[in-house]
């Protein structure tokens, strides 16, 4: 290489590494260029001008240039590296996008609405049932409500139920007969569905409330990360 090309291309690769420590990317792009079009392209230069373009916020213009470095210098890890880490990180990008367009064309699709903790007990405390119902667990909400609702029906119609109930109040006409149990069993029932209902379902709306919150801060970290600028992937 002639000695005054090499001392110009040493110039502009010094311009280029000042503009990235003052982080002034696209001094630096122009100063890549310019040594290319002097020298033509070599796996370093290109990967310089990859960082520039990266810390623009230009990733898939980064990634063909990381591609490209790797190719030009054969088992350059520093490229290749980069390559891989930026082909990841526009992918989840693009993920993200696709997420929400989804959410725009199709609200509420893929997404619970958030509850309360305190709506959903205070309704189940109303009727087994109907927090897990709000919850969206309606399978679940399903199941409680109806299993309530036989077993407060057959206590109902169960001739030993007035028996267990006088024996229940303490009236002496109950005294000296045996405990029925068949209506004391689904009281029992009864009685964990309703308790089950009220801790189940403030529990659940606790945790979809915390997802919820961790969703929209991992969202806003990532659209932080892919829209602003800063340092090449490493």
């Amino acid at each position: 290489m002639d000695v005054t090309i090499r001392a110009e291309r040493d110039r502009l690769l010094s311009d280029a590494n000042v503009a990235r420590l003052r982080r002034d990317f696209a001094a630096m792009e122009k100063a890549c260029r310019d040594v290319i079009a002097l020298t033509g392209e070599d796996g370093e230069i290109v990967e310089l001008l990859g960082d520039a373009l990266y810390g623009q916020g230009k990733g898939a213009d980064a990634r063909d240039c990381y591609q490209k470095s790797a190719e030009l210098a054969s088992g350059r890890a520093s490229a290749e590296v980069k390559y891989a880490r930026l082909v990841l990180e526009l992918a989840e990008a693009e993920r993200e996008i696709q997420a929400n367009l989804t959410e725009l064309e199709h609200p509420g699709a893929h997404t619970r609405p958030s509850h309360h903790a305190a709506g959903s007990s205070i309704l189940s405390i109303l009727f087994p049932g109907l927090g897990q119902l709000v919850n969206g667990e309606y399978i679940k909400g399903g199941i409680l409500l109806g299993v309530f609702v036989l077993c407060l029906t057959l206590i109902a119609v169960l001739p030993d139920s007035r028996q267990l109930a006088r024996q229940l109040s303490g009236s002496s006409s109950g005294a000296g007969q045996g405990i029925p149990w068949t209506p004391l069993l689904f009281a029992t029932i009864a009685i964990f569905c309703y308790v089950y209902s009220i801790i189940d379902a403030v529990t659940e709306a606790a945790k979809s409330s915390a997802s919820g919150s961790q969703a929209k801060s991992g969202s806003g970290a990532g659209k932080a990360g892919s829209e602003g600028k800063g340092s090449p992937p490493s």
